[in-house]
C-alpha cells in the first residue's frame, strides 16, 4: 500500500513518476519535466503558504540554482499551470502569483491523500509508459552461432546507423527545448528601436529593474529588432538576443551578455 497526492479528488499528482493521473478519464496522464514536477511538489508541501522565490530555486535546483536565469522559473511555473489546466479545467487557476513574494496554490485546490493498492500503482505505472517507457520482454532464448564476417559488418551499420539517429533525435529536441523557453514571452515595451519580449511575471514585479537595464546597457536596436531579455538568479547577468524576427521566424540571432556588477 503507498499514499497518493489527489487535486480536487480526481488528479493524482505521481511525483515519483512526474505524472498527473486523470483519474475519471482512464487514467489519462499529463507529463511533467522534473523541474515542474518538483515545483508543484513543494507549493503542494508548503500549501496554503506562499513558498519564496528563492526557496523554489532551491529546491527545484539545488546547488546548481545560482547558475539558473530567473526566467527559467518562470517558464517552469507556466508549463505547470498549462499542465494543471491540461488535467483539469478547474485547475486553470491553480497556481497563484504573489507579487514580490513568490507563488501559491489557491485555496480553492483541494489537496487530499489517499491510500493506493499495488494494483492500482501499477495501473499509473502503465499509464505512464510514454515517461519512463514499459520493460521489455524477454527475448526467446536461442542458441549463438558464430556470426560470419559479412553479418558482422552488416551488425556494425546498423548500430552506427542507429546512433547516427540518435544524436539527430536529441540535437533536434535541443533546438527545439531551447526554443520553447521563450514561448511564453510577451511584447513588454517598444525603445530604443527595438521590441522588447520578456516573461509578463518579471517585468511586472520588476518594472524600475527593467527600464533600468537600458540606461545601463544602452540596449539598442537596429538591424536585429526584436531583443529577448532574461536574467540569471542573483542579478549578476544580464543576457539579450537579438533576432531579425520573433524567434519562432528569425534566420538570424545574435547573443549580448551583460554583467550587472555595478548599480
Amino acid at each position: 500500500m503507498s499514499q497518493k497526492i489527489l487535486l480536487n479528488g480526481n488528479v493524482h499528482f505521481d511525483q515519483n513518476n512526474n505524472v498527473l493521473v486523470v483519474l475519471n478519464e482512464n487514467n489519462r496522464v499529463v507529463k511533467l519535466n522534473q523541474p515542474v514536477s518538483r515545483c508543484l511538489g513543494i507549493l503542494i508541501e508548503q500549501y496554503p503558504a506562499v513558498v519564496k522565490q528563492a526557496d523554489l530555486f532551491h529546491y527545484i535546483w539545488g546547488n546548481e540554482a545560482s547558475q539558473i536565469p530567473a526566467n527559467a522559473l518562470y517558464q517552469n511555473i507556466s508549463l505547470l499551470r498549462r499542465s494543471l489546466a491540461n488535467a483539469s479545467p478547474a485547475l486553470s487557476d491553480a497556481v497563484i502569483t504573489v507579487p514580490r513574494a513568490g507563488f501559491r496554490l489557491s485555496a480553492e485546490v483541494q489537496i487530499t491523500t489517499d491510500t493506493a493498492s499495488n494494483e492500482e500503482v501499477s495501473a499509473a505505472n502503465i499509464s505512464s509508459e510514454n515517461v519512463h517507457g514499459l520493460a521489455e520482454e524477454p527475448a526467446p532464448t536461442t542458441i549463438n552461432k558464430p556470426k560470419s564476417a559479412p553479418g558482422i559488418a552488416l551488425y556494425i551499420i546498423c548500430a552506427l546507423a542507429a546512433s547516427i539517429v540518435l544524436i539527430l533525435t536529441y540535437l533536434h529536441t535541443s533546438q527545439e527545448n531551447s526554443r520553447s523557453l521563450f514561448d511564453t514571452y510577451t511584447l513588454a515595451t517598444e525603445r530604443n528601436g527595438c521590441k522588447i519580449y520578456a516573461y509578463p511575471d518579471f517585468v511586472q514585479n520588476n518594472q524600475s529593474e527593467f527600464n533600468d537595464y537600458f540606461r545601463k546597457f544602452s540596449i539598442t536596436c537596429k538591424v536585429l529588432t526584436h531583443a529577448y531579455l532574461s536574467v540569471n538568479t542573483p542579478r549578476t547577468r544580464v543576457s539579450v538576443i537579438y533576432c531579425n524576427d520573433i524567434l519562432a521566424r528569425a534566420k538570424t540571432c545574435v547573443t549580448h551578455i551583460y554583467w550587472n556588477d555595478s548599480k
